[in-house]
């Protein structure tokens, strides 16, 4: 019992480190403290510490044996791919004195996050929707394709529809689309997985997902702000797109710890490796 407790305290340092940072942004845009460049190369911190908590979390489930500990632990690779990109492009700084490798090897653990979250998120509608079809009722698929398709389309027009034909190379233009291209997939199903969220066992996990979609959200827009900035050269270390990274990692591991949390209160994990028996008879 103390270590569960133990581990679940752990779940709450994330949270402390992102505030750390949030008031570390502000004391340097508002005050004028110097150190930009330490900032934008040490918040990904925050992305690594709640990673690790997270799969500390997920291995009492069962980690990826189970639904549950599959969502909990593709979500904290997701945020440990992210710290990893982060370091990458620090190396390529502090060692290589480029101040904005884009496109570097870092894209690489930036794309694979995307993909992470997809596999979290379907597995969190698996655990919603125990039978039949994550998709239905039909109103769930057609408000998902539709705030997607609205959501890419202002995407394209404020910016795909220059970052497709890239100037700078094709390398560019590639990244430019598949950034994109799967940030709309695991928005559709973190969208699908709210509504579910609400409909399955008394809304019992809506708050959480809804943590989680919101810090999808946010991290989308920290992508999509990086790629514009990028693209006019307008980015700067600390800015708004740092700040937007910080606070998407916070709530990542707040959506983390809502999750735990809920699922403790259902079921006790004293056999993480098997599926929980409240999830096989349907109650979220």
């Amino acid at each position: 019992m103390n270590n569960t407790k133990n581990k679940r305290i752990f779940l709450y340092l994330p949270l402390l480190l992102c505030i750390v940072y949030i008031a570390w942004w502000a004391a340097i845009n508002f005050l004028g403290w110097p150190n930009r460049d330490n900032y934008s190369d040490s918040y990904s911190l925050v992305a690594l510490l709640a990673g690790v908590a997270g799969l500390m979390g997920a291995k009492q489930w069962g980690l990826f044996k189970s639904r549950l500990g599959a969502t909990i632990g593709y979500i904290s690779l997701g945020l440990i791919f992210q710290f990893l990109g982060h370091f990458i492009y620090a190396l390529y700084f502090r060692i290589g004195h480029v101040e904005l490798a884009y496109p570097s090897v870092g894209d690489i653990p930036f794309l694979l996050t995307g993909v992470a979250y997809i596999l979290a998120l379907y597995n969190l509608l698996k655990l919603l929707v125990v039978k039949g079809s994550i998709f239905r009722p039909v109103f769930v698929l057609i408000t998902g394709i539709t705030c997607t398709a609205i959501l890419s389309y202002l995407v394209y027009v404020s910016f795909l529809k220059l970052g497709l034909h890239d100037e700078r190379g094709s390398i560019y233009s590639a990244l430019n689309v598949a950034y994109p291209v799967v940030q709309a997939v695991y928005f559709l199903l973190g969208l699908v997985a709210l509504l579910q969220a609400k409909r399955m066992a008394g809304g019992r996990m809506f708050k959480a997902v809804l943590v989680l979609l919101v810090a999808l959200i946010i991290q989308y827009v920290a992508e999509f702000s990086f790629l514009y900035q990028s693209y006019h050269n307008t980015w700067q270390p600390a800015g708004t797109n740092d700040l937007a990274y910080v606070i998407a990692y916070g709530l990542m591991a707040f959506a983390i710890l809502m999750i735990e949390n809920v699922r403790t209160g259902i079921s006790s994990p004293t056999n993480g490796s098997k599926e929980m028996s409240s999830t096989r008879k349907g109650t979220s």
